[in-house]
């Protein structure tokens, strides 16, 4: 790759902190990505270049074989349905708590072992396509919620207990593991503050007043509307055509904080500097780690450049 480039993952996830024998260890779940350019970086994090450019998000999709036949990703329009299907029949308990306990409680912890008993191709999707299932699982938990007389709600599915071949050093990470969901096992070395971020931006059409929300998957840009969607009572007038500004008291907003990570010692080889990954803490995952925690971070590896 010609442009700088930098390993990041993307985590919708979970991390295992380390505790000694006798304590128990708190699962604080990461999501990865790069942080601002004032932010420390590591030769892994990023090759040849400053921090400024472009956000590439691998989309690749794969296909592999269960059973000795060829896996078919599902659709997304499939996914939340059976999301919800899953979260009643195995999660009603966890649910419950989870309303009860909302906002201390921000997340549902959904093992990757019951999904295999549960249906192991739905299993192995998670796996293949982990952005489209992370987001209709998060639709399917808050639609469960509102079935079953909660309020206004947005937390997270966390999947932990990942599969051991899913596990990888991060010097070992590849190409090749681009777009799936991986497990790392690593030491925390630097944290940055809580800060606020938009999630999910409101923006008002100044031609006709109305109302628009685009999703905001990558913290260093805000991305605004390609048009004023007549579909939904817009004027139809393109971004050239018209000015589009940003609600704030109408955007959603959810706290994050930058953890690098780096590698085991015992993963490292004699006379090689350890390789380190930048990831993003989202919610509920703010301020449970601290320097030399070890963790088990999972997540989706994509790149930037």
């Amino acid at each position: 790759m010609n442009a700088p480039s930098s390993q990041v993952v993307r985590s919708e996830a979970h991390a295992t902190r380390s505790t000694p024998p006798g304590g128990r260890g708190e699962e604080p779940h990461i999501i990865a990505r790069r942080p601002p350019c004032e932010g420390p970086h590591s030769p892994v994090e990023i090759k040849g270049g400053h921090c400024a450019g472009e956000v590439l998000i691998s989309r690749r999709r794969r296909f592999t074989k269960s059973g000795g036949v060829a896996m078919i990703p599902m659709h997304e329009a499939d996914l939340q349905t059976r999301w919800e299907s899953l979260l009643r029949d195995l999660f009603n308990e966890a649910l419950h708590n989870l309303a009860v306990e909302w906002p201390d409680t921000q997340s549902v912890e959904v093992s990757y072992r019951e999904l295999e008993r549960w249906d192991l191709d739905f299993a192995q999707s998670l796996l293949l396509q982990p952005d489209l299932h992370l987001e209709a699982s998060k639709q399917a938990v808050k639609q469960v919620l509102v079935d079953e007389g909660h309020g206004a709600m947005d937390p997270f599915i966390r999947i932990v207990h990942l599969p051991s071949d899913q596990t990888r050093a991060i010097s070992h990470l590849r190409a090749e593991d681009l777009s799936q969901m991986l497990s790392i096992d690593a030491v925390t070395t630097k944290i940055s503050g809580v800060r606020p971020r938009i999630y999910i931006a409101t923006f008002r059409c100044s031609s006709c007043g109305h109302l628009s929300t685009v999703h905001q998957p990558n913290e260093q840009e805000l991305i605004q509307p390609m048009l004023c969607d007549p579909i939904d009572g817009g004027c139809d007038r393109k971004a050239r055509e018209t000015r589009f500004s940003l609600v704030e008291r109408d955007s959603s907003l959810i706290n994050t904080q930058f953890i690098e990570l780096q590698e085991l010692p015992e993963q490292m080889r004699g006379g090689i500097q350890p390789e380190r990954i930048l990831c993003i803490a989202e919610q509920d995952l703010c301020g449970q780690l601290n320097p030399g925690d070890r963790v088990k971070a999972n997540g989706v590896l994509f790149i930037r450049s």
